[in-house]
């Protein structure tokens, strides 16, 4: 880092944290970050695409740090959606979700979700079933979300383009609402060197408004004794503790713990600070130098109302808010009927065709997609399949890349890593003599990576030319 700490920021973390903390957090904010990664719960590789790793504590099973930086860009399994690389605090949200998960596959919001890692972790948690909706509000940020999410898989999400505070017209239709709001980023100091450079006591204000404003206007969509996982990745109490007052005090939310004091301690966390007028800080907090990662706060709380007596989750259904009406126009939907042998259950989906294009949508999440706010842009919602070319159907890039496609249903070839990045960058490849013509489906590592039509003499590469690859350095 080339800009020094903003010395109104040093002040106040001198007045916020713990003396004995202080040293320690602006110390690590000076040194290098570690480097960590969460794997696919759901798209294993055929052999560990790192070399040395040691797990993240409190994301054992998935989280791995690494004890170097590799060229991510060059890894074939990063863009076939085997791994998500992650700082090592946001991937809490796994350990969480599986905590609240004790019931049936809930629905979920995740209201500020670029670029998706906080919503990959949660998916790591999810059971089959669940139906997740992702939404970010700057269409540049919005498309890298749904690259991030068509790549990682799972076939029940949508993802939308919006104002946060619209999703209050859902009311009800969610069993967890996650809000990773836009903060002052106090908690990524020592990685982002724009979050030293913008900072400003007026930006932490600004910033403490809008989330005031994103909960207010987003609280309605989750219905009664549902959970809201609040969180920002900054330091001060003004967007932490402060704000879970607030959302106590003004909307009646319960504050719930759902890991103990021995794990918080063993895992380096630290619980929520106590306010400046003595009021107890409610939520836990990841602070440079005192745990393995950057800055981040989360706070967990039940709405009140049907929680069915219990501490655990139980989800139950909010009604099935029919699809909008649309206007009917003469179009001739062709047989696509194919596709459904495409995927694993294919029958179970609910199918839809459009602009040339088909969908296929895992049961309900077609009601939430027909109940969005009219002001909000659906960018996907479950799988796109495949697309007419004439009276052809073409697999889409997406049915490659989902953990839906049913297997054996197309010819498969495992290329070496060069010849994946070969594909990767959309360059012409030849597949190995006996390929049958046709589409063929091409695998890195045993993980799933995309589409090439098999010509015989050459094979036409149908990687989606937004997603190419440009860097061409080898490591």
């Amino acid at each position: 880092m080339t800009a020094p700490l903003p010395p109104d920021f040093i002040a106040e973390i001198e007045k916020t944290l713990p003396a004995p903390t202080v040293p320690v957090l602006l110390t690590a904010l000076d040194a290098t970050p570690p480097v960590s990664v969460r794997l696919n719960s759901r798209k294993p590789c055929d052999a560990p695409p790192f070399g040395s790793e040691s797990p993240v504590a409190w994301c054992a099973e998935q989280g791995r740090y690494l004890d170097s930086r590799p060229l991510f860009t060059l890894m074939p399994e990063m863009h076939g959606g085997a791994f998500y690389v992650q700082e090592a605090a946001s991937m809490i949200h796994q350990l969480l979700v599986s905590r609240i998960c004790a019931g049936s596959p809930p629905r979920v919001l995740d209201i500020c979700a670029a670029p998706g890692g906080k919503t990959t972790a949660m998916l790591n948690a999810l059971p089959d079933g669940s139906l997740v909706v992702a939404n970010e509000q700057s269409p540049q940020r919005a498309a890298v979300l749904r690259e991030n999410l068509v790549k990682y898989g799972y076939p029940g999400v949508a993802v939308t383009c919006g104002d946060a505070r619209e999703f209050g017209a859902m009311e009800g239709m969610f069993d967890i609402l996650a809000v990773d709001a836009p903060c002052s980023g106090e908690g990524m100091m020592r990685k982002e060197e724009v979050a030293r450079t913008q900072w400003t006591p007026g930006l932490v204000e600004s910033c403490a408004r809008l989330q005031g404003e994103i909960l207010d206007g987003a609280l309605p969509a989750l219905r009664p004794g549902g959970w809201l996982l609040y969180s920002t990745c900054t330091l001060n109490t003004r967007e932490n503790e402060e704000m879970a007052r607030r959302l106590i005090d003004d909307h009646g939310l319960l504050p719930v713990t759902l890991l103990t004091p021995g794990e918080m301690q063993a895992f380096g966390i630290t619980p929520g600070l106590t306010l400046p007028d003595g009021t107890p800080g409610h939520g836990m907090r990841f602070i440079p130098g005192v745990s393995r990662s950057e800055g981040l706060y989360v706070a967990v709380f039940r709405k009140p109302g049907d929680t069915d007596g219990q501490e655990a989750a139980v989800f139950h259904r909010a009604p099935a808010i029919p699809a909008k009406r649309r206007k009917k126009e003469d179009v001739k939907v062709p047989d696509i009927s194919p596709c459904r042998e495409w995927l694993v259950r294919g029958e179970e989906y609910d199918w839809e065709y459009a602009e040339g294009s088909v969908s296929a949508l895992p049961q309900g999440l077609k009601a939430i997609v027909g109940a969005l706010p009219p002001q909000v842009r659906l960018l996907s919602a479950g799988i796109e399949t495949a697309t007419l070319k004439g009276k052809d159907l073409i697999p889409a890039p997406p049915l490659a890349l989902s953990t839906a496609l049913a297997p054996g249903k197309f010819e498969e070839v495992e290329l070496d890593r060069e010849t994946a990045l070969q594909y990767l960058r959309r360059e012409s490849l030849t597949l190995p003599p006996g390929t049958p013509r046709g589409m063929v489906l091409v695998k890195h590592n045993g993980i799933p990576l995309g589409w090439v039509k098999n010509l015989g003499n050459r094979a036409n590469n149908l990687w989606p030319a937004p997603w190419r690859i440009k860097l061409r350095q080898l490591p």
